[in-house]
């Protein structure tokens, strides 16, 4: 994670940890888009290939964890929730 000051930012601590995860949340990007095309009623199996790939990427980097490892890192920095 980045180890510079943040001055005048209006995010929260938490955001900002998390702000810096860029290539989990471009995954969560593509998750949602591949979700949003699936629940619109596109069942091809392309469309089915793409969000199982983006259900995949996204485990795999720990976007699922990713708030407990925010919390962990913050909680351990002395910050409370």
């Amino acid at each position: 994670m980045r180890q510079t000051a943040v001055s005048g930012s209006t995010k929260t601590v938490y955001e900002e940890a998390k702000s810096e995860m860029t290539a989990l949340e471009d995954a969560r990007q593509v998750l949602d888009i591949a979700t949003k095309r699936v629940e619109d009623g596109d069942y091809s199996e392309e469309a089915l290939d793409d969000l199982a790939n983006a259900q995949e990427l996204f485990q795999n980097l720990g976007g699922y964890e990713q708030e407990q490892m925010v919390e962990s890192v913050l909680k351990g920095l002395g910050f409370e929730p």
